[in-house]
């Protein structure tokens, strides 16, 4: 899942309600990965026993969770750079080019940016394979 910010701010994960653990990954403006934590213990369930595992605070605007043992997830690295070149057959991209984060969920509704996400992980699984 992709959680897409206008601003930078501190940013600090928790993962309660999760079924697997999870790599985060944190992202500058440019899509690059500032920070990251792997293997982020799952917690079925939001009661604090066992405790819910936080990650560490890092500065950025964008955060990516993967499943930990994903092929995609162990390729990505502090400094690795994410390029979204494009989205087929997704009007909302002016000529399928993806250049603004911000522009791109500006004026959405939580599920478009959800739906979003979603296609937006998948092109970036799909990218990180090749």
């Amino acid at each position: 899942m992709l959680f897409v910010n206008p601003v930078d701010s501190v940013k600090r994960f928790w993962m309660p309600d999760t079924y697997f653990d999870l790599d985060i990954f944190f992202l500058d403006n440019n899509l690059t990965v500032v920070g990251l934590n792997r293997n982020v213990p799952h917690h079925p369930g939001r009661l604090p026993d066992p405790p819910i595992a936080l990650t560490e605070e890092f500065l950025c605007r964008h955060v990516l969770e993967l499943k930990s043992d994903s092929a995609a997830a162990k390729k990505i690295l502090v400094g690795t750079r994410l390029k979204i070149t494009s989205l087929p057959n997704h009007p909302e991209f002016k000529n399928s080019v993806f250049t603004n984060i911000k522009d791109f969920i500006t004026g959405k509704s939580q599920k478009e940016m959800e739906e979003s996400s979603s296609k937006i992980l998948d092109l970036i699984n799909t990218k990180i394979k090749k």
